[in-house]
């Protein structure tokens, strides 16, 4: 799928690689393979769907498929009738108005559900030629990252690197996802680490990372096992008690060390805990058949949490879920998208070919009498995160897809913008994005927190427009701070030897004490070259602190 911003109706320019398409580009046709692990395809998907050179690609491939199915036939998945999903959308549903499509910021949403008109697409037949396709384009790819993103300077023989900087080992990456303080004196930080190159065909695996905030310094973690793989979420209740999940693994901290607490049997994406022996996790899909996915714990077990009719049947057209947020035991709200509807095109006598028609529909669950429910839903929309300050107020975040098709080519442009919501006494409306430069929303609004009604942060990625940068190295992160009733935009650090720098999570202790984490990226010569002038990157993990009105950079 291809993507643009411009709305002129003639074709138009492929458009340009961002920072990390070398590292996501190459997974886009192996995306559905069992070697590839659920998560990871999970951040392919979530970086795709802000970029529209991986969007490209991912057209390419889906054209691929196409001669493919001449020879495969498609695995398909079968769909519950449109006028069943509606009618249990209608008996579901809260009320609760909803954005539509494309409103002013000053206009009232109404509540608007999407058509299902169709069968969820099949997962594409993707075989040993696509994967071998994908192999082929790698150096192509690193080729014109380089050559529309020169790289930022390098540390010469002698010379001292940058002020909070770490030296890994070339090629390997270490990416921190998510952060939890304890106090302003103590924190947490967990992610993935995955070695250098080493040959294996299928690469080395990633595992779990922990970092601990003590006595003024970051430091990684030991004795965190082996077989613990990518952790995406932390939470700490106290000093002494903390919780951590990733893959299908959720870790307990006892005040002296992690250890595997319970094993789920989902891919997770988020866990909220209220207390030592009440809370919740999320997987990264719903079921569709055993109608799993989000499971609660009740001091002795996880058990999966009752569903709703229409979440049941929601569940057979695709559902991702984004993450968590629990007020009390007895309410609490979870964002996602459910797949867009598609249209299949006859390609052969006995093949076809699937393609997006409409775009993704954003999704709020909420947690009702014990059973979680439809809340609301979001045409064309990705919800990404979610902050409730009380039972009817708060915010959310993600972005907008806008299709369009020309006669010739039936997979759609799909152009991404921030998207902010406000909920004000139940009532859902779009809020304005304070960037100054118009290009700049293309992207995505990924994670949102609400100190006080009064005070809050929000981080996100732009993928068009201007951006600080060293020399033509873009820095395309985005820090919003929510203060005397409105957002704002922060200045974000500059960051010497570093191609591009991302924020994942943060997490606020006062007003004006809040931690960030995220990952950057060195640049090319300190990756690991590879066949036909590509290469593999080094990314390093990024914290950052921001005191006293200003944003200073910890490590990277």
């Amino acid at each position: 799928m291809r993507s643009t911003n411009s709305h002129r109706p003639e074709r138009l320019p492929e458009p340009l690689p961002g920072p990390l398409c070398a590292v996501y580009a190459p997974l886009l046709p192996v995306l559905d393979e069992p070697a590839t692990q659920p998560r990871l395809a999970a951040e392919v998907r979530a970086h795709a769907a802000a970029c529209a050179y991986c969007r490209a690609r991912a057209d390419e491939y889906t054209r691929l498929d196409a001669a493919l199915r001449r020879a495969f036939a498609p695995d398909t998945l079968p769909a519950p009738r449109t006028e069943e999903i509606m009618r249990h959308l209608s008996d579901d549903t809260e009320a609760a108005p909803v954005a539509t499509p494309a409103p002013t910021p000053s206009s009232e949403p109404s509540v608007t559900l999407v058509s299902l008109d169709h069968q969820r697409p099949p997962r594409r037949a993707v075989t040993a030629l696509a994967a071998l396709a994908a192999a082929l384009v790698v150096a192509l790819l690193a080729q014109l990252i380089i050559s529309a993103h020169p790289h930022g300077p390098s540390v010469a023989a002698g010379q001292t690197p940058p002020s909070g900087t770490t030296i890994p080992a070339r090629g390997e990456e270490t990416l921190l996802n998510d952060v939890s303080m304890v106090s302003p004196d103590e924190g947490w930080a967990v992610g993935q680490h995955t070695d250098a190159p080493n040959g294996d065909a299928q690469g080395p695996a990633s595992r779990g990372v922990i970092y601990h905030y003590l006595h003024g310094r970051w430091q990684q973690v030991d004795g965190i096992p082996n077989t613990v793989g990518a952790l995406y979420v932390v939470q700490m209740l106290s000093a002494s008690d903390g919780w951590a999940a990733g893959g299908n693994t959720i870790l307990r901290y006892d005040g002296h060390r992690w250890s595997p607490q319970a094993a789920i049997p989902d891919q997770l994406a988020g866990l909220r805990m209220l207390t030592p022996t009440d809370g919740w996790a999320i997987a990264e899909t719903i079921d569709p058949y055993s109608s799993t996915g989000i499971y609660h714990f009740d001091g002795a077990q996880w058990k999966p949490a009752p569903l709703s009719a229409a979440l049941r049947s929601l569940a057979h057209r695709g559902i991702g879920l984004r993450a968590i947020q629990m007020r009390s035991a007895d309410e609490g709200w979870i964002v996602g998208e459910v797949e867009g509807d598609s249209t299949t095109i006859q390609t052969g006598p006995n093949s076809s070919s699937t393609y997006p028609s409409t775009p993704p529909t954003g999704l709020l669950l909420h947690l009702s009498r014990g059973q979680w429910t439809v809340q609301a839903t979001f045409p064309n929309t990705t919800l990404s995160d979610i902050a409730m300050t009380s039972a009817g107020d708060g915010w959310a975040v993600g972005n907008d897809h806008t299709y369009r098709f020309q006669s010739d080519d039936p997979s759609p442009f799909d152009s991404t913008h921030m998207l902010l919501l406000r909920s004000s006494a139940g009532r859902w409306q779009r809020v304005t994005v304070p960037l100054a430069d118009p290009s700049r929303l293309s992207g995505t609004l990924s994670h949102i927190v609400m100190r006080s009604p009064d005070d809050g942060w929000i981080s996100g990625a732009s993928d068009g427009g201007v951006s600080s940068s060293v020399g033509d190295a873009p820095q395309t992160a985005v820090l919003l701070h929510y203060t005397g009733g409105r957002w704002i935009e922060t200045q974000t650090p500059v960051i010497a030897h570093r191609f591009h720098y991302s924020v994942s999570s943060l997490a606020v202790m006062a007003a004006g004490d809040v931690w960030a984490v995220g990952a950057s990226l060195l640049p090319r010569e300190d990756g690991v070259p590879s066949g036909g002038g590509g290469f593999t990157p080094t990314i390093v993990p990024l914290i950052l602190h921001y005191h006293d009105g200003a944003w200073s950079v910890i490590t990277s």
